[in-house]
């Protein structure tokens, strides 16, 4: 890993990550005016808080990747840029209807069809899957 040479341009993750940050703090103004009652009945506050926050998180996350990681594959910083993006801002049109917020199956299913193959993945299964008399025993008094 190289140190970056003072003045010279910083990534675009970091650059991106920024600008989320940004939008995360001009966010908090919507998130007030609806806890404030402007749009009320039409917006759900909780969503926006959401929304917000994720904003917050994912931008600051962002930064610090690249700021840690400045040589990640090309591939990797995609992702990452693209997915802060896209888990932040899925929060918003939740926010506006009241037909997206309704849970349904399709949206929960998936997720819990897959739990019984993480369930028979062979990291789970090592030790918490044996009998209790074949399992180490773990000594606690500091030996």
């Amino acid at each position: 890993m190289s140190a970056r040479k003072p003045g010279t341009p910083s990534s675009a993750l970091v650059t991106s990550g920024l600008v989320e940050l940004a939008a995360g703090a001009l966010s908090g103004w919507v998130y007030t005016a609806t806890r404030m009652g402007v749009g009320a009945g039409t917006v759900d506050s909780k969503r926006i808080r959401q929304w917000h926050l994720d904003l917050i998180m994912m931008g600051t996350a962002t930064v610090a990747a690249g700021l840690a990681a400045p040589d990640a594959s090309k591939l990797a910083r995609t992702a990452l840029g693209v997915g802060a993006w896209t888990n932040a801002m899925a929060f918003l049109p939740l926010a506006f209807s009241d037909d997206l917020r309704r849970p349904r199956p399709s949206s929960w299913l998936p997720s819990a069809r897959s739990w019984p193959l993480r369930w028979d993945s062979p990291g789970w299964r090592s030790e918490r899957s044996a009998p209790v008399a074949e399992r180490p025993l773990r000594s606690h008094s500091g030996d």
